[in-house]
């Protein structure tokens, strides 16, 4: 077993880079090491969201989407401090995670169930800015109100 660690030139590099890959064994191993540096205090949760922000909207394959999902979720509710977690953190990937639901077609449904349990996963309130409240979304979205996410079931029929 070996572990990688990037230098900062090279988490710049696979910004552009990642999402034109192909191969979906070497995207995972690079988000999967790129997340080993939050568990290891090399880079901080709200530095791996900023990269989990930049890829949701365009990552195609449901594996890597999957794993960004996993990673994002992880790195922010388990390596952020509490302020940052509540107030940027979770509210950054909510709105991303949103957008990107809304985009994505009824028949990639394994993509969309994905998508819906980490909306759910990122909701919440503000701890310092009280204008953050994705929970009173989602009982909105529950009650079909919402007028964006309204039409999504929040399960398949």
């Amino acid at each position: 077993f070996i572990k990688i660690r990037f230098d900062p030139t090279s988490i710049e590099f696979f910004k552009s880079v990642l999402p034109r890959m192909k191969d979906e064994l070497s995207k995972g191993m690079i988000w999967r090491s790129v997340y080993d540096m939050v568990r290891d205090g090399l880079l901080s949760g709200y530095q791996y969201a900023l990269l989990a922000v930049q890829a949701l909207p365009v990552e195609q394959s449901e594996s890597t989407l999957g794993n960004i999902i996993t990673y994002a979720g992880n790195s922010i509710s388990q390596f952020t401090p509490k302020v940052l977690r509540k107030d940027y953190g979770f509210p950054l990937l909510f709105e991303t995670a949103v957008k990107r639901l809304l985009e994505t077609p009824e028949s990639e449904e394994s993509i969309r169930l994905n998508l819906i349990s980490f909306v759910i996963t990122c909701a919440g309130e503000g701890q310092e800015k009280k204008s953050i409240n994705n929970i009173a979304r989602l009982k909105a979205w529950l009650e079909g109100t919402d007028p964006q996410l309204g039409s999504i079931p929040l399960k398949p029929e």
